[in-house]
């Protein structure tokens, strides 16, 4: 089956919610990244930005895989609580969420009771 790339390029601007976890790799500290709605979409990194940069290279190959099996892609669940966590990727968000971090070890504010105005004021 022939994969248009524009439809992969469609689903990927889509804004699936990304969640971040600490967690150790090895023995050694490192952040695992997935997206709810993608079964099994996840990636790992030495540091959470790297784990969220790994990750968009995984869910470009969960799209074109899925696309080349015939399957259909599931499309983001839209929660306005949780909507702002695909922002967080942001430059200026990424700052003011390592910050936070730090602040509160173990994970990052990815949850449904942290609003976007805690993070980026």
């Amino acid at each position: 089956m022939t994969i248009d790339p524009k439809q992969i390029e469609e689903i990927m601007s889509l804004p699936y919610r990304t969640r971040v976890e600490k967690d150790t790799c090895g023995g050694k500290d490192c952040y695992v990244a997935y997206h709810d709605e993608l079964e099994g979409c996840m990636a790992q990194g030495r540091t959470w930005q790297e784990a969220i940069e790994e990750l968009t290279i995984a869910r470009r190959d969960y799209i074109a895989a899925s696309l080349k099996r015939g399957l259909q892609v599931p499309r983001p669940i839209y929660d306005p609580k949780q909507a702002w966590a695909v922002l967080i990727t942001q430059e200026q968000h990424i700052q003011q969420a390592d910050k936070t971090f730090h602040a509160a070890p173990g994970r990052l504010p990815y949850t449904a009771d942290t609003s976007l105005d805690k993070i980026a004021a």
